[in-house]
C-alpha cells in the first residue's frame, strides 16, 4: 500500500459496510494497481522507475465502483420493495 492511502478516509466512506464488502473494495484496489503498473510496463516505461503499490486513486475508484454497482435502479420505492416484499407500493 502506498503512503498516500489514508485509511481513516477509506473508513469514513465505507461506514456500515460488512467485512465482505471491505474485502471486495481492497481486492479491487489491488487489481487496479496491478493493471496500472502493467500498463506502464507495456508502454515501455523503465521498471526501475515504477513503484508497485496500491495508491489512493486505486482505493477511491474501487469505492466509487462498489457504490455504483449497488445503487438502487428504481429509487426509494424500489429499494423498499426489495426489502419489504413485492407488495409494497
Amino acid at each position: 500500500m502506498g503512503a498516500s492511502v489514508d485509511l481513516s478516509a477509506v473508513a469514513a466512506v465505507t461506514r456500515g459496510l460488512c467485512g465482505a464488502d471491505l474485502e471486495f473494495i481492497v481486492n479491487e484496489a489491488a487489481i487496479r494497481a496491478v493493471r496500472r503498473v502493467s500498463a506502464k510496463l507495456r508502454s515501455g516505461e523503465d521498471p526501475k522507475n515504477i513503484t508497485p503499490c496500491v495508491s489512493a486513486i486505486d482505493f477511491e475508484n474501487s469505492v466509487v465502483n462498489f457504490y455504483e454497482m449497488r445503487k438502487p435502479k428504481g429509487g426509494v420505492g424500489d429499494l423498499l420493495s426489495n426489502v419489504l416484499g413485492k407488495g409494497f407500493e
